[in-house]
């Protein structure tokens, strides 16, 4: 019986590395995408940056109001108390039930519905007025009591500089812990692709409008831990690679895609069976949305970073570093020989990828038909051109021999 092929990924010839700029350029567009749709909503809001942003009432402030319903609560009570705040014109942010059973089954005396939203206005004044009429809405469908709070957002700006002065740090200690693990290079990448991680996941809430507020300050702390570490295991397979080469010439390029081959199942298994679960919370629990979406997003932009982020842009440092190595080098030798350095300009770099491309068709001509002319240019920029020589046999004619010329005589007499 033969055995069936199966499709494996760490069996396909995938060249990740070498298509770095269209991974480079996703990101990017997501950015451009982001930046419209905040320059939208906050042009049509009379530029207010915070309706731009989404911000909620964590940041910005707002109102609360209470519904206490006591044992008559129902899960179905939430829906019904933000369906009426809704009709008033406001856009209920955050809805909860507090309270729970007792020991005899039944909901507390104090069990109640809380809804909060941003005020609609800047007057006080207004906000007033409109909040006693959303509370005698209340009072009137549902004969229940309730109260209405004020939110401040006196404590935003300490929540926000708390926020991004635990991203600082804990950044600077996975720097520090993968360039004593690994090396240099690879911890900048790894740093790198971790705050492509946090943009992303800021960019993709900015694209669904979810609102900005405490838990997506909590989110984005998680998933600075979470992403980081699909990174680790590609780049602790690398070191692995490099150590199995020895002291033979090897790639960076061909390292890593190695590396990702063999590790992209285990990272794409990981972060799939994370990602179903934090959806189905997201999906069917509304009152955490709001930290479970941003949740979603930064799994999406951790495992794209770790496998076409990271180690792309560590193959990038080290061909760039090894490109001014050499550049240094043919300098010296080139002062050591007491001639000139004439750098390699752009022109010729061009015509090298042009020749390499014609040779996988066949077109490239042959090198002993090839000449390399050097020319110094007046306004100080150096060309080298590659001029084809033909070298085409020039035919020779026929010469007249002795017999013939003896014939053609012989007619004549």
């Amino acid at each position: 019986m033969k055995n069936k092929k199966t499709f494996s990924l760490r069996d396909s010839n995938m060249h990740i590395v070498e298509k770095k700029k269209i991974w480079f350029a996703i990101p990017l567009v997501i950015i451009l995408i982001a930046l419209i749709e905040f320059f939208a909503f906050a042009g049509v809001n009379e530029w207010d940056f915070s309706s731009g942003l989404n911000i909620g009432i964590d940041f910005t402030g707002g109102s609360s109001i209470s519904v206490v319903f006591g044992s008559d609560y129902t899960e179905a009570k939430i829906q019904e108390v933000v369906k009426e705040v809704n009709k008033h014109g406001v856009e209920v942010s955050y809805s909860q039930r507090i309270g729970s059973l007792n020991t005899d089954g039944n909901w507390e005396d104090t069990t109640s519905v809380v809804v909060k939203y941003k005020n609609l206005h800047k007057n006080n004044e207004q906000n007033n007025a409109l909040n006693n009429e959303i509370k005698d809405a209340l009072v009137a469908k549902f004969g229940k009591e309730v109260a209405i709070s004020s939110v401040g957002s006196t404590a935003s700006g300490e929540l926000l500089s708390t926020a991004f002065l635990s991203i600082f740090v804990a950044a600077i200690c996975i720097f520090i812990y993968i360039i004593f693990r690994f090396e240099l290079w690879s911890g900048l990448s790894a740093v790198i692709a971790l705050f492509h991680d946090l943009i992303m996941m800021f960019a993709l809430t900015l694209i669904f409008r979810i609102e900005i507020n405490a838990p997506f300050v909590a989110a984005l702390i998680t998933i600075l831990a979470y992403s980081i570490n699909d990174t680790i295991v590609i780049f602790d397979r690398v070191r692995e690679l490099i150590k199995d080469k020895g002291d033979s010439k090897f790639s960076y390029t061909d390292v890593c895609n190695d590396a990702i081959k063999s590790t992209i199942t285990r990272s794409l298994y990981t972060s799939i069976t994370t990602l179903l679960t934090i959806a189905i919370v997201a999906i069917f629990v509304p009152q955490i949305r709001n930290f479970a979406l941003p949740i979603v997003f930064g799994i999406m932009a951790g495992t794209f970073s770790s496998i076409f982020i990271a180690a792309p842009l560590f193959v990038s440092i080290k061909d760039s570093l090894a490109n001014s190595k050499r550049a240094k080098a043919e300098k010296a030798m080139a002062l050591a020989q007491g001639r000139e350095y004439i750098p390699e300009n752009d022109y010729v770099k061009k015509q090298k990828v042009w020749n390499k491309i014609k040779s996988k068709f066949g077109a490239t001509p042959k090198a002993s038909q090839i000449e390399h002319v050097e020319s110094k240019n007046v306004e100080s920029k150096d060309v080298e051109t590659v001029v084809p020589v033909e070298n085409k046999k020039e035919k020779k004619k026929p010469q007249q021999t002795g017999p013939v010329n003896y014939k053609r005589n012989k007619n004549r007499k």
